[in-house]
């Protein structure tokens, strides 16, 4: 979700261009974490972090956030502390019966039709997963829980944002662009890695919604980031690649 730019005390230089892209000029101010991701708890003091955005790479994140919170959402448990309200948040975003107007109303029964094309269910899911009835081939009505496949460059482009949004916000200076960025999932963290981010403080300014460390060695860096206290990924910063 994005809002008209404005001065955040940020050099002028920074701020006329997109933080993301380092192309286009910015027109707009991104959610680096977007706002329906925040929980209902979220205190009033937390700060809603934005950056300048242009207006391609605001698009393109709209679509992205989108793809990465359905299906992650289907695997996740919905009355966890860190992700209260946010569940039902999303329930109302395909509720067509609930909408305000005859054209937003269309706009969700589109997206239902579209998830309702790429769900599968579990039969046999984990305790806390969400549970629907479902309809056999038989017949029979038995309990199982949705699921979607999330794809791994969806994923990875949501952990770029965060780890580009959050390096402006946090030291006034955005990421270079020939700077390599590669994502992990938090389970595929060696034990040693994990150990060296012990002594790292985390960063609980966005909590319950996210919370992260950041380990920095020279020019590279490590972010890990913990999701509505479940998922755990991770973006490692490589060290800018000179011009030829």
């Amino acid at each position: 979700m994005s809002k008209a730019i404005r001065n955040d005390g940020r050099t002028t230089e920074n701020a006329k261009i997109c933080v993301f892209c380092l192309n286009c000029p910015a027109s707009e101010a991104e959610h680096v974490l977007p706002k329906s991701w925040y929980p209902s708890t979220t205190p009033k003091t937390v700060q809603r972090v934005t950056v300048p955005v242009c207006g391609v790479c605001a698009d393109e994140f709209e679509k992205t956030e989108r793809a990465f919170k359905i299906p992650l959402l289907m695997g996740l448990e919905p009355n966890h502390a860190d992700m209260a309200g946010v569940y039902e948040a999303f329930k109302r975003s395909w509720q067509f019966d609930k909408a305000s107007s005859h054209k937003e109303a269309g706009h969700r029964a589109g997206l239902f039709r579209k998830m309702s094309r790429q769900v599968r269910f579990v039969v046999r899911p984990a305790p806390s997963r969400l549970e629907v009835p479902v309809r056999t081939p038989a017949g029979l009505y038995i309990k199982a829980s949705p699921a979607m496949t999330l794809d791994r460059n969806v994923a990875a482009r949501i952990c770029e944002k965060f780890a580009k949004g959050f390096h402006f916000n946090d030291y006034g200076t955005p990421i270079p662009a020939s700077t390599p960025i590669g994502f992990f999932w938090g389970k595929d963290v060696a034990p040693e890695v994990r150990a060296s981010f012990l002594p790292v403080p985390v960063n609980g300014r966005l909590a319950p919604g996210l919370r992260y460390r950041v380990l920095k060695e020279g020019d590279c860096s490590i972010w890990l980031f913990l999701l509505w206290g479940q998922v755990e990924f991770g973006a490692l910063v490589g060290k800018p690649q000179s011009a030829e």
